[in-house]
C-alpha cells in the first residue's frame, strides 16, 4: 500500500487535522492524539498491531487514502472520466436556449446573437434527451449562453 496522491491533510482551528482525498471524496477529522498513529499508518500500513490501529487502516484504505503499490491512480481517473462520460449510464447535455449574452467578455469567441431556441427546437430537444433519460443513471445538464 502506497499513499493516495489525492491526499489532502490540514490542522483545522480546533487542533483536529482534516483529512481529504480528491478521487474519493473521503473527508475524515483526525483528533490530535490519533494523527501520529495515523501518520506511522500512512507511511508503514503494514505497522499495524492493535484492533484499534487495524480499524484505522481500514478506514484508510476504505477512504482511498491509502491505494495498492502498484496502482496508477491517474490512469484509474482516466477510465473513470471515460466511463462517464461515454458509457450509457451517464447522459451528459448541454442546452443554449440563447446566445444572446449580456456579458461581453473580451475573451469570448462568439459572436453577438440576439437568436432564441424555437418551439420546435425545445420539441426536439426534448423527444432526444427522453430516451436517454429513462436509461441514465446520472444526468448532467449544462446550461450554456444567455447569461
Amino acid at each position: 500500500m502506497k499513499p493516495s496522491r489525492f491526499n489532502i491533510f490540514q490542522e483545522s482551528d480546533s487542533g483536529a487535522t482534516l483529512a481529504f482525498n480528491a478521487a474519493s471524496a473521503a473527508l475524515a477529522e483526525i483528533l490530535p492524539d490519533k494523527y501520529p498513529i495515523i501518520q506511522r499508518l500512512m507511511a508503514s500500513p503494514g505497522s499495524a498491531s492493535t484492533d484499534e490501529e487495524k480499524q484505522y487502516l481500514t478506514a484508510l484504505i476504505e477512504g482511498r487514502y491509502l491505494v495498492p503499490a502498484q496502482m496508477d491512480e491517474l490512469g484509474a481517473l482516466a477510465v473513470r472520466n471515460r466511463r462517464q462520460r461515454f458509457g450509457p449510464s451517464t447522459f451528459l447535455l448541454t442546452i443554449a436556449p440563447t446566445l444572446a449574452c449580456n456579458f461581453r467578455c473580451d475573451y469570448c469567441f462568439e459572436a453577438q446573437s440576439n437568436g432564441r431556441m424555437d418551439r420546435d427546437t425545445e420539441q426536439a430537444l426534448l423527444k432526444f434527451a427522453e430516451p436517454r433519460v429513462r436509461r441514465s443513471e446520472s444526468i448532467f445538464i449544462t446550461w450554456f449562453g444567455g447569461e
